[in-house]
């Protein structure tokens, strides 16, 4: 048995030594002489976990676990009218009247007609408000899951290739319409179908994100470090604003594909570029002018500002009367925005059929929606001190994009540019969300046509400025280089992958890459000979010390954010 343990204490003051002297023996040996102190409990049976489920199973635990399920119910028990609402006000109608210009022009960016913006920026917000912890995000549109979106849309139902047309009974579930190429929103068939496929995108991803919840799963991020996803945004970012350069200079380059998509894209650019419409151009000059000076206002005046300056709503504004009057559609072949139908459509199943085409972009969209969703609201958990509750996110946000995706919605997902303008125009709570939606809902059955006459060359303006600060990830890339080259291997491979073979692959190409950086690093560790200087118990490596006796040392660490190290 081992001796008692010798405790030296000379002050408090002094250092406190705890020596343990007991002889090694095997496991064999030590589970012999512990064989009476075991104790065996009995292992319940299916019966008896039945019962103490039914047992436990009142009307009390039942509320309890609704409340869990919609923390709503929580915080609006506990919610102070007149110390909050008055910022969750100012701020609900600034982020409500900023969806309106982004939810479109990311609409447009997934390949979608803008409306359909309109309305991912509803009921994403509407679930995630009953169901989110996390008091700052804002959930709806977003680039790089718009730019995704696209993927899949484009390549099911391309624009050069008129597919067949779908079946009145079909539309009629679908639209509420009665004929194949009109429906009660007033689109025609090719968007509809378009739209369908987005829809079944957003279905898969609310599945996916479901299970992630359910079974904790969100580990799966934490494979994506962060060099990885900087690459992936910086990426997306450049495909993101490659393709509004069409929009911009009021073109219509023929569609790109296959491996090196980026620079097939810039080359149909250059032989269409002598098309360039000269209003379009001049529009989008003055769009990119105006916006980029309230971004740098907005950014380096925030501590002045007790609001941020809502560049892109004024600039909407501008641009709508302008169009209107001026007429530049019809003098000056600006395309623009057109036909926003107000009301909603009749909830409808998506497309079940493709779920097997769209599974890759689905997956991909899930895994990249957590990652930027969950990493906001850490931040801003942090930041204000309340906490987050992982599993219930996961949840949110596989709710915020399932039941949307009956409702013709794309997935949805938190961008940053939002949630700083909700931040920093005062919002305190959930609530935001709440008046957000309102915003919205005006839109969507009173405004629609107000934005009729809005040029797409100022979207395309906006979607380009709100990606300058992604874009000035790449000019860290220096700064990571001396930090570490592995972490710069990871975002080189990973950033020329997506730029080749595009975002899909070219992220599992980076992921695969990264951990087998890891792999390599622990198969391959450092060795340092070690000894104990002049006999004492401190150990140096040998290499810098002269008086040491030589140990071999050999091992690796394991780290692991927020856990302990293995």
């Amino acid at each position: 048995m081992a001796s008692e343990p010798e405790l030296k204490i000379e002050s408090m003051d002094k250092d406190i030594r705890y020596v343990i002297d007991r002889p090694a023996q095997p496991t064999s040996r030590f589970d012999a002489q512990m064989e009476g102190s075991k104790v065996e409990r009995p292992q319940p049976t299916l019966r008896s976990r039945t019962a103490k489920c039914i047992k436990k199973c009142t009307a009390k635990q039942v509320a309890k676990s609704f409340a869990g399920c919609f923390p709503f119910v929580n915080w609006l028990r506990s919610y102070k009218v007149r110390e909050w609402l008055p910022s969750d006000l100012v701020s609900g109608i600034t982020v409500g009247i900023v969806h309106i210009p982004q939810s479109m022009a990311f609409s447009i960016l997934a390949g979608l007609a803008p409306v359909f913006g309109l309305y991912t920026s509803f009921y994403p917000v509407l679930f995630y408000t009953l169901m989110g912890t996390s008091r700052h995000i804002s959930i709806g549109s977003f680039a790089v899951t718009s730019l995704l979106t696209q993927t899949a849309v484009v390549r099911l139902v391309p624009a050069e290739v008129q597919l067949p047309a779908i079946e009145a009974t079909t539309i009629a579930s679908l639209v509420g319409a009665a004929n194949e190429t009109t429906n009660m929103l007033g689109l025609p068939d090719f968007e509809i179908r378009r739209a369908n496929v987005a829809a079944a995108v957003a279905f898969l991803v609310g599945i996916f994100q479901i299970a992630f919840g359910i079974f904790h799963l969100g580990f799966v991020t934490s494979f994506l470090s962060a060099p990885l996803i900087k690459a992936l945004t910086s990426a997306a970012a450049v495909f993101v604003v490659t393709s509004q350069i069409p929009n911009c200079l009021g073109i219509a380059p023929a569609a790109a594909g296959g491996v090196g998509l980026i620079v097939r894209q810039w080359i149909e650019i250059f032989r269409v570029i002598s098309n360039t419409n000269v209003a379009t151009l001049i529009i989008s000059i003055i769009c990119i002018i105006l916006l980029t000076l309230g971004r740098h206002i907005n950014i380096n005046y925030k501590e002045k500002l007790k609001v941020p300056i809502p560049t892109e709503v004024f600039v909407v504004i501008i641009a709508i009367l302008a169009s209107g009057f001026g007429k530049f559609n019809e003098n000056y072949q600006v395309i623009i925005v057109d036909n926003v139908p107000t009301g909603f459509p009749a909830p409808v199943v998506p497309d079940l059929s493709i779920l097997p085409d769209i599974i890759g972009d689905a997956f991909s969209i899930a895994i990249v929606g957590l990652v930027i969703n969950i990493s906001l609201s850490k931040m801003y958990g942090l930041r204000f001190g309340y906490e987050i509750e992982p599993n219930q996110e996961l949840l949110a946000y596989g709710m915020a994009n399932f039941v949307p995706s009956f409702f013709f919605c794309f997935p949805s997902a938190a961008a940053l540019a939002r949630c700083e303008i909700q931040v920093n125009s005062g919002g305190k709570t959930q609530m935001v969300g709440f008046i957000t939606i309102i915003v919205i809902l005006i839109t969507i059955l009173v405004l629609g046509p107000v934005f009729e006459p809005l040029p797409r060359s100022v979207l395309g303006a906006i979607i380009i400025v709100g990606l300058f600060g992604i874009l000035a990830q790449i000019g860290t890339v220096g700064e990571l280089y001396r930090k570490s080259k592995f972490d710069f291997a990871v975002w080189f491979v990973t950033f020329g992958s997506i730029l080749i073979f595009g975002i899909s692959i070219g992220l599992l190409i980076g992921v695969v890459f990264a951990i087998l950086t890891v792999i390599g690093r622990t198969q391959r560790p450092t060795c340092e000979k070690l000894g104990n200087i002049l006999s004492s118990d401190i150990y140096r490596s040998f290499s810098k010390y002269a008086t040491v006796s030589i140990h071999i040392f050999c091992c690796c660490y394991y780290f692991s954010r927020g856990t302990t190290p293995l």
